[in-house]
């Protein structure tokens, strides 16, 4: 969700929160309540659709790597043993293209390397038995074929998750545009009739309906870096439902954040924030009655950097 979209949301939430507090001065207007429910069913699928259009398509790294591994270890023990072969049967071109290093394997991107792996398991298999000397083995040959395939379905899944994220964003767009209109186009008249009978309330109306997107150019209230793998704990601070917490990311590794009661556990909803992109959420679309703000960088080797604003 990009910054635009979060303000939009920060705003619904504000919005909600304020309706929620004086729902007692309401009651006289029964449309009140009737929109506010339209409304409050839109901002819960806008929060489920939020999630699903940022989906995590950076944790495959870890899994990718193992993977990765498995494949050199099981392609080396085959191109060793086959440049060997080749050499003592006067097959140079061949040798050649099984003549490879851990460090020329690691250079190479990850569709080469696989194309590479599948190279090395044709050439392999009409000489399978001619390899046995050399300590490679027909199963040998099919570990080889079975972790490339393995490997290939790693590297293709992210393409297919960034896909269901692109059309889920789409989705995000349709539902916040529907969510304003109802307040445009419903609650905004209605709640023009307490402008003369209870104007105080209006005019909390009025602020919660105030776009706030001045995070942008304020002095964060915390900041700083959080070493790979590890969960910070930024503030211990008491649970108020309408404040607002506003998480930048201003590194190159992925972070997430929540609302936690322990200093080390990533507990209820747990956000993600993309590099240099913000997200907020109000205390009750976090974890109510908890007073901890955890961030966390999942990366096993970046270090990962943030700004939090915190809006009361």
């Amino acid at each position: 969700m990009n910054n635009i979209l979060e303000n939009k949301l920060s705003m619904f939430e504000k919005v909600q929160a304020m309706l929620t507090l004086h729902s007692a001065e309401t009651t006289s207007i029964p449309a009140v309540a009737t929109t506010k429910a339209e409304f409050d069913a839109l901002v819960a699928k806008i929060l489920l659709s939020a999630g699903s259009s940022s989906i995590d398509i950076t944790g495959y790294t870890v899994q990718k790597q193992n993977k990765r591994n498995e494949v050199t270890k099981a392609l080396l023990k085959i191109t060793t043993a086959f440049s060997a072969w080749a050499s003592l049967n006067n097959q140079p071109q061949d040798a050649e293209k099984a003549d490879i290093t851990p460090a020329g394997l690691d250079a190479l991107r990850d569709n080469d390397f696989y194309t590479y792996a599948q190279q090395m398991n044709l050439l392999a298999t009409p000489n399978i038995a001619a390899l046995a000397p050399f300590g490679v083995l027909p199963a040998d040959n099919t570990t080889l074929a079975t972790k490339a395939a393995e490997f290939l379905a790693i590297i293709e899944m992210p393409k297919a998750r960034i896909g269901d994220r692109s059309a889920e964003f789409g989705n995000l767009e349709r539902l916040i545009a529907q969510a304003n209109d109802v307040l445009t186009l419903k609650l905004d008249p209605v709640m023009r009739i307490f402008v003369v009978s209870n104007p105080t309330l209006y005019d909390a109306y009025t602020n919660a309906r105030s776009i706030d997107d001045t995070g942008a150019i304020t002095q964060p209230d915390y900041e700083g870096s959080i070493d790979p793998t590890k969960i910070l704990l930024v503030a211990d601070i008491p649970f108020l439902s309408s404040r607002t917490f506003k998480v930048s990311n201003t590194g190159n590794t992925q972070i997430a954040f929540c609302l936690s009661t322990a200093d080390q556990e990533m507990q209820e909803k747990i956000l993600v924030v993309a590099p240099n992109s913000t997200v907020q959420r109000n205390g009750d679309n976090l974890q109510t009655n908890a007073n901890l703000l955890l961030i966390q960088n999942p990366d096993p080797a970046a270090i990962a950097q943030y700004e939090v604003r915190i809006l009361e």
